[in-house]
């Protein structure tokens, strides 16, 4: 039930964080209309430790999800996210609007063959060779040149076929959720989400948090971490929590490291927690590359 990232190996060791734990627990039961969750913290704080411990959460109680990590190249734009959710969740669900992205992006059935046009200003169409000038327009459809020539894809203005495809998935979704027991919820997971693009952040609010936040989508649960994160104003309090991580307390060092089996004299505890300024990660890096030393790293 995964899509775009995996389950980060470190969750075993996970400590503290137990008020976010508590948070979505209670977003999976419904506790008092709350879907949606936003989580800011800088770098280094811990949030892809916590979403994956929310996956791992899911996976346990076998509630479908979907993970989409910012980070990823493979992420780029609205379809490569309605995509990866529509394979995590499951493509069988999803037969509409996989019909419909057929439709708008599959390769026309043309006498056409792709060409480098690199050192040439003509191009060979079924045996015949037409100036570059008059390509733009072979069969309607635009057609780039850059060294290769290709279909530039439907001839619809794109944010008709966004709008489009959107509003079938959002229907199959929904058609999903309503198919599941009574109580039983989908949930979508977002990491790194300070590098979503500014278009992608207002697709998501309004296509999707927003129909939350009206009823038209029931028992969807959404959380997005980031150093940066969607900014929902007072109207949104009905649905969504908002939280940002703190740093990691000289207790939470000491329970870390005893966990890891790494036990470690209080003093050099709190020179580790100064100098690392109480950052999960830094003290995970520090502790997975298993020098003999310590009093180096001091």
């Amino acid at each position: 039930m995964m899509a775009i990232g995996s389950l980060d190996p470190t969750i075993e060791s996970f400590v503290d964080r137990e008020r976010e734990k508590r948070l979505f627990q209670s977003l999976l039961g419904g506790g008092r209309g709350k879907r949606i969750m936003t989580m800011q913290a800088g770098a280094g704080m811990g949030k892809t430790w916590l979403i994956s411990n929310f996956q791992r959460e899911c996976s346990r109680r076998r509630i479908p999800c979907a993970l989409i990590d910012f980070s990823s190249s493979r992420v780029c734009d609205y379809i490569a996210i309605l995509r990866s959710m529509r394979d995590s969740l499951g493509a069988e669900h999803f037969n509409s609007f996989t019909t419909l992205v057929n439709q708008y992006y599959s390769r026309p059935n043309l006498p056409w063959r792709e060409t480098d046009v690199a050192d040439s200003s003509s191009v060979e169409i079924s045996g015949s060779t037409l100036d570059s000038s008059r390509i733009e327009s072979v069969a309607g459809h635009d057609i780039i040149r850059d060294n290769f020539i290709v279909f530039a894809g439907p001839s619809l203005p794109p944010h008709i076929i966004r709008d489009r495809l959107t509003t079938e998935f959002r229907r199959c979704l929904i058609a999903f959720v309503n198919s599941l027991s009574i109580g039983d919820c989908v949930v979508w997971l977002f990491d790194s989400f300070e590098k979503a693009d500014p278009e992608t952040r207002d697709w998501l609010r309004d296509e999707f948090l927003c129909k939350i936040r009206e009823g038209e989508v029931n028992r969807l649960v959404v959380v997005i971490a980031g150093q940066e994160v969607l900014h929902l104003a007072m109207e949104w309090n009905h649905v969504a929590l908002r939280c940002s991580l703190e740093p990691f307390s000289p207790q939470d060092y000491h329970d870390y490291l005893r966990v890891k089996r790494f036990p470690l004299p209080k003093e050099n505890i709190r020179a580790l927690h100064r100098r690392f300024q109480g950052r999960p990660l830094d003290l995970a890096v520090w502790v997975d590359s298993a020098i003999p030393n310590n009093e180096e790293w001091l």
